[in-house]
């Protein structure tokens, strides 16, 4: 029986063209139905399994990422609020904590904590499984380090008030003068190894970050990634930032494939192609603002008629495509510490009362003010601040200049006002603004009751103490006009469909981001 089986098998594989043929036609049309349907389920199998056709030319081992900015030296260091730094920082390095959008603290390179003494004392446990990019272990020894150097070259009022102290290989001591509210974003440094000096150069940055920088040109910041990574290997082998000028070409590249995704400040919802989502919220801890100096322009009157002339609505409708929101005051109104109501000074549009604070002034009109702005501010918003305060007779020249030429000028005072981007703080505090002695404070603003505010905001653990504060603070800061505050941007992102594992919940800033880029994937 089993001979004769063996025989005919033998015998259709040796004649199988006229087998095959045979049972085909024997069986049609019912055979062929069969036969395509298989050949379908095969050919679907193959096209959407990446396990089974693991090639280059159907996944992608690089993650290319469009951003428009304009080109930098990058330096870790820094301490600036350029978004393509921190997006830089936020891939190479990690911090202890993370202060998510609703305030929550999240650990990152710390396990735990222990608050002490009130609020003035917290112990802080590290994870013990983390590795730097070049495979030394993370200890206490590296984030004192990490801690003393910003403090000793980056010096400001809130740090200068901390000492820390090695308890262990993985727990440190943090000591504080007074209680500070905002105490886990003030330590929000990057951890380096021990010994790294990254103020002169720039090569061979080692951090504990998802992915480590290979190299930053004019045109792009590309990184490989850290296999060792302790919150799990990235699924993307390359990471790549490349710098665009304008939104045109991002959406070209979008459109054609050349780029993943892209972080754009504003968009024309209407340019863009079907394959592409759009995530977009709400950024209301970062906003851009004209700051006076007011050791220059000491006028009210005169700082009045700027505010009342500028329409802030005209600036996010007509120049932002609605991808911002006007704001009138230091304190986004999604912060539990807001104060909206009658008795505060609103300086909406209102060319009236312009006219009549510009003709109280004491100002000399005829003096051309020497207005800077950082280079991130659209040219069209410059334009249309120049030619407002212009048609009320205000002379304003405006000077383009990078972050860094920025931060020179502020140091030297020799300005009227600047233009620029500000990262606030989860928390609604100003303290390192506006605080008198705060080396940040930009308009040189020094009034002893905005600093007993300040002060009382800050230390104070009781809420609703705080909330008081808050809004007796925006009501005099207001009143005395230091800044013309004009827009929040929106948070958005365009993204490939094809991209999974993104995930923007509770981001504060937009280089958080990257919280879970190790999860990405096609």
């Amino acid at each position: 029986m089993f001979k004769s089986l063996f025989l005919k098998f033998r015998e259709g594989l040796w004649d199988y063209p006229y087998t095959i043929h045979s049972f085909f036609r024997k069986y049609s049309p019912k055979s062929y139905i069969v036969f395509y349907i298989i050949l379908a389920i095969i050919l679907t199998f193959i096209l959407y399994q990446n396990n089974f056709f693991n090639l280059q030319f159907l996944t992608s081992s690089t993650y290319s990422e469009g951003i428009i900015a304009q080109t930098t030296l990058y330096n870790p260091y820094s301490g600036s609020n350029m978004t393509l730094e921190n997006d830089i920082n936020q891939l190479v390095f990690n911090k202890l904590f993370e202060v998510q959008s609703n305030g929550n603290i999240k650990g990152v390179l710390a396990q735990s904590y222990k608050k002490e003494n009130k609020g003035t004392k917290y112990i802080i446990y590290l994870k013990h499984n983390i590795l730097f990019q070049n495979g030394q272990k993370l200890t206490a020894s590296d984030v004192i380090y990490s801690f003393n150097f910003e403090k000793e070259n980056f010096p400001s009022s809130v740090l200068s008030n901390i000492e820390v102290k090695k308890l262990s290989k993985y727990s440190i001591e943090f000591v504080l003068q007074q209680i500070d509210v905002t105490f886990f974003e003030d330590i929000g440094f990057n951890v380096v190894p021990y010994g790294a000096n990254y103020l002169e150069h720039t090569s061979n940055i080692i951090g504990t970050g998802p992915y480590i920088i290979t190299s930053v040109t004019d045109s792009e910041i590309n990184f490989r990634r850290f296999d060792n990574y302790f919150l799990g290997k990235p699924h993307f082998k390359y990471f790549k930032i490349q710098i665009f000028k304008n939104e045109n070409d991002v959406l070209k590249a979008l459109k054609y494939d050349e780029i993943d995704g892209a972080y754009v400040q504003y968009i024309n919802k209407n340019k863009l192609s079907s394959n592409i989502n759009v995530y977009e919220s709400q950024m209301p801890y970062s906003y851009t603002a004209l700051f006076f100096n007011l050791n220059k322009i000491t006028d009210i009157n005169f700082r009045y008629a700027m505010e009342y002339s500028i329409s802030r609505n005209t600036i996010v409708q007509k120049y932002l495509n609605n991808n911002a929101v006007p704001i009138y005051g230091p304190i986004s109104k999604t912060s539990w510490a807001y104060y909206n109501s009658k008795s505060m000074l609103h300086f909406t549009y209102n060319p009236i009362l312009a006219q009549h604070y510009l003709q109280t002034s004491s100002t000399s009109l005829s003096q051309n003010n020497l207005f800077v702005y950082y280079d991130n501010v659209p040219y069209s918003i410059i334009n249309y601040l120049k030619n407002t305060w212009s048609n009320i007779g205000i002379n304003v020249g405006f000077i383009k200049k990078s972050k860094d030429g920025i931060n020179k000028i502020i140091k030297s005072g020799k300005y009227d006002a600047i233009l620029t981007n500000i990262k606030g703080s989860v928390d609604p505090n100003n303290f390192s603004l506006w605080y008198s002695r705060s080396y940040k404070n930009i308009s040189h603003l020094s009034n002893s009751n905005i600093d007993r505010l300040l002060l009382i905001g800050i230390n104070s653990i009781n809420r609703k103490t705080r909330k008081l504060a808050y809004q007796l603070f925006q009501q005099n800061l207001i009143s005395l006009a230091p800044a013309v505050f004009l827009y929040s941007r929106n948070f958005i992102y365009l993204e490939n469909k094809d991209i999974t594992g993104l995930n923007f919940n509770n981001i504060a800033y937009p280089h958080q981001r990257y919280q879970s880029v190790e999860d990405w994937r096609i």
